[in-house]
């Protein structure tokens, strides 16, 4: 049986927000957004966490650039998957950004 705990992370692996600016024809248009968080699942939490753009070709491949790019912004930390390297004033070790204390399943 999986049991639950404690543990930091850092804030850009609770939920994230990006956004890509964009012209047609040099005129600027909305930007594109992708978004890391919650995404409703079938499995037992009844989410996965992943991204998420509002481009076109996320919705055809659900994949695109927008989202390549962004994975290279998000930081990833997290105390579980690296016992005894934790937080000093509430700011991520690896990226300095904020950091959330989330249910670690184990």
């Amino acid at each position: 049986m999986a049991k639950s705990a404690r543990a930091w992370t850092c804030g850009s692996n609770v939920l994230s927000l990006w956004t890509f600016p964009r012209r047609v024809d040099g005129e600027p248009q909305e930007p594109h957004v992708v978004r890391y968080g919650p995404i409703p699942s079938d499995n037992p939490h009844g989410f996965v966490r992943g991204y998420t753009c509002t481009c076109r070709g996320f919705r055809y491949r659900a994949d695109c650039r927008h989202i390549k790019e962004a994975r290279g912004r998000r930081c990833g930390w997290n105390a579980a998957c690296e016992p005894g390297v934790l937080p000093i004033r509430r700011a991520c070790p690896e990226c300095g950004g904020p950091v959330k204390m989330i249910e670690v399943t184990t």
